[in-house]
């Protein structure tokens, strides 16, 4: 329970943040934190899916979130954004494909 309210959290987060980035009403740190939800995030997906209790429920739900995460994860990348920031979600999202 408290790793999935923690993704619920860095979720809202990553989204709040990429909305900013978008508006260019961003503080300076966004980019940043933008990433480091990231990381938190697909480290948390890593631990739940490699959680010796799952149920055959539990892992199709994670497969339900893994196929939103993708989602999410593309929009950010075809909404462009900073070279800089590009490259970072590029490195999140290699991240998260080599660690599920």
């Amino acid at each position: 329970m408290k790793f999935a309210r923690r993704q619920r959290m860095l979720s809202q987060r990553m989204a709040k943040f990429h909305q900013a980035l978008q508006w260019g009403v961003a503080p300076a740190d966004a980019e940043g934190k933008l990433e480091l939800a990231c990381r938190e995030f697909t480290a948390a997906m890593r631990t739940l899916n490699n959680a010796a209790g799952n149920t055959a429920r539990i892992r199709h739900e994670l497969l339900l979130a893994q196929q939103q995460w993708m989602f999410f994860d593309g929009a950010q990348h075809q909404n462009g954004g900073s070279e800089k920031s590009s490259a970072k979600r590029q490195q999140c999202r290699h991240h998260q494909r080599t660690h599920t």
